[in-house]
């Protein structure tokens, strides 16, 4: 809860706060107002910014994507992306406890979408779920 992560993103990582701050999304005030929630409540602090309204869920995702150097997508109809075959091996009540959805298979890869690209709960999903 509120800690920076660790190792893989080096020492040039930016917070997200900071970030939001930097492109004008917030204001320090209102980055302030949602630490000391997340310090009082817990959770994470771009959905406590986007549940205050201080800041779109878009605008989270662009940042979020920037912030990770991960490609951000939004696809009108993403079901054309989706092997539905291959979606129904998986239970879903199970997908939406680890926030994920395998999309299709790619030779030994497989798409996966999510929100949280380096979770652990996508890390274990994968090593339960996705190992052959």
């Amino acid at each position: 809860m509120g800690q920076e992560p660790m190792g893989a993103y080096g020492s040039n990582f930016k917070k997200i706060g900071q970030i939001l701050i930097e492109k004008g999304l917030i204001t320090q005030q209102q980055l302030e107002e949602a630490l000391q929630y997340q310090r009082k409540y817990g959770g994470r602090l771009g959905w406590i910014l986007a549940s205050l309204g201080y800041i779109k869920r878009l605008d989270l995702y662009k940042v979020l994507s920037e912030q990770l150097n991960l490609e951000l997508n939004f696809y009108p109809n993403v079901t054309k992306f989706i092997d539905l075959n291959f979606l129904k091996k998986f239970d879903p009540y199970i997908l939406a406890r680890y926030e994920c959805i395998p999309a299709k298979e790619e030779g030994e890869n497989v798409l996966v979408y999510t929100s949280y690209p380096d979770s652990e709960k996508l890390r274990e999903f994968s090593e339960k779920y996705l190992k052959k």
